[in-house]
């Protein structure tokens, strides 16, 4: 797809500034190739440029991730991803999101998603989430 090395570096460039407790060098430009491959993607763009991204891993309705660059965030763009997954995908969705990334918490939160159990990562204790039912 042409769009994937834009999408690779909008992958990099959020994740080093929303993960800043990482090293920066904890993240590649080729991750967002590895985490992405076989999952469903859907765009958000205006005037023909990305502002951000939601994969979602179809057999277990995981969303396993929702990206959005730095200057669109705040003005919907990841709100309208997570609407779209959630309407286009079959079964109750989950997600993974990191302790440390309260933002990301407060946002699943305030979009009705509760969180259903915990675990340990590479990158720290997480959190599962649950989408509202439909």
């Amino acid at each position: 797809m042409r769009d994937f090395p834009a999408l690779a570096e909008l992958y990099l460039t959020v994740r080093r500034i929303t993960f800043n407790w990482l090293p920066a060098e904890t993240f590649h430009p080729d991750d967002f190739y590895r985490d992405t491959q076989g999952e469903l993607l859907c765009l958000a763009c205006a005037n023909q440029e990305i502002l951000g991204f939601a994969s979602v891993y179809l057999q277990s309705a995981f969303l396993h991730s929702l990206y959005v660059t730095p200057a669109a965030q705040g003005r919907g763009v990841g709100s309208a991803l997570l609407t779209h997954v959630i309407r286009t995908t079959r079964g109750r969705m989950t997600l993974k999101c990191l302790a440390l990334n309260r933002p990301a918490q407060a946002f699943y939160s305030a979009h009705g998603w509760t969180v259903i159990g915990r675990g340990e990562s590479g990158h720290g204790p997480y959190l599962t989430f649950e989408a509202p039912a439909r």
